[in-house]
Order: structure tokens, then sequence, then C-alpha cells
């Protein structure tokens, strides 16, 4: 990991982390390795809030990324995590050939159910519009790839 946050610093790109079940130990390596200014994406993520509030906070041109793990029906403090994290720093994902979202669970994700996890997040968010969360996502991709 620590290999992977150096290539990164080097070659002047995004960080992409996939950690499960390693928060302390994350938050740890990349508070000694990583520059703060470093623009990342927390993929699939499905941990604690505390540890999303803690990345956040710590580094600023962070984005988490949600996939549709958020509309199974037992993903409660999934939920509430996304509930609680702004929009501005969030990403949709599918994490193929894995995490479709209901109705298609156990089913080959693809970029096509990226509208259900925008709709979820909207739900969560209170927002009526499904295009506001879309629209900031995109720019949230802007913000951490550049593309």
């Amino acid at each position: 990991f620590i290999e992977q946050i150096e290539i990164s610093k080097q070659l002047v790109l995004p960080l992409v982390i996939h950690a499960r079940e390693a928060e302390n130990d994350t938050i740890e390596i990349m508070k000694r390795y990583c520059p703060s200014t470093k623009r990342i994406h927390l993929h699939c993520f499905t941990d604690s809030l505390k540890y999303g509030q803690i990345m956040m906070k710590e580094f600023p041109n962070l984005c988490i990324g949600f996939t549709g793990a958020i509309t199974f029906k037992n993903a409660h403090n999934n939920r509430n995590t996304v509930k609680n994290i702004s929009l501005d720093r969030i990403l949709l994902e599918t994490d193929g050939p894995y995490m479709s979202p209901v109705p298609y669970r156990g089913k080959v994700s693809h970029p096509g159910y990226i509208p259900l996890v925008a709709e979820q997040i909207a739900k969560l968010h209170g927002i009526n519009d499904v295009n506001k969360v879309l629209k900031q996502c995109r720019q949230n991709v802007v913000k951490v790839y550049g593309v």
C-alpha cells in the first residue's frame, strides 16, 4: 500500500484505495505517507461513517465511492453513511461484476446501473431530481480524476 502511495505521488496521479476492515491501518499509513492535498478515491466504501469522516477531514480532495450495495435490504449502516456525507464528496460506482443494485442483485453489475445508485443517493439526501446527483457526482469525478 505504501508503494502504491509512492507511485501515485511520483506519477502525479489520483490514489484509489480499496481497504476493508483496515480502518486504523489505512488512516495511520495515509497520514504518514500521503500528502493531504492528494486526490483520492476511497473505492467501494462499506466501512464506518467515522472512518469516512476522518478520511475526508484529513484529505480534502478525497471522494468516497458507493455501489449498488447501498440498495441492499441489510445495508442500514451504509445508507446512514451516505446520508451523512456531503454530495460533493460522493462518487457513483458499480464495482462490477459484483455489487449490483436491487432489483438486479446477484446479476453482473455494469455501468448501466449507475442511475439506480444515484436514485438511492438522491432519496437518502432528500433530493427529488436524480439529475442533481448525477451532475454533482460527475463534477466530483472531474475533481478526483481530471477527466
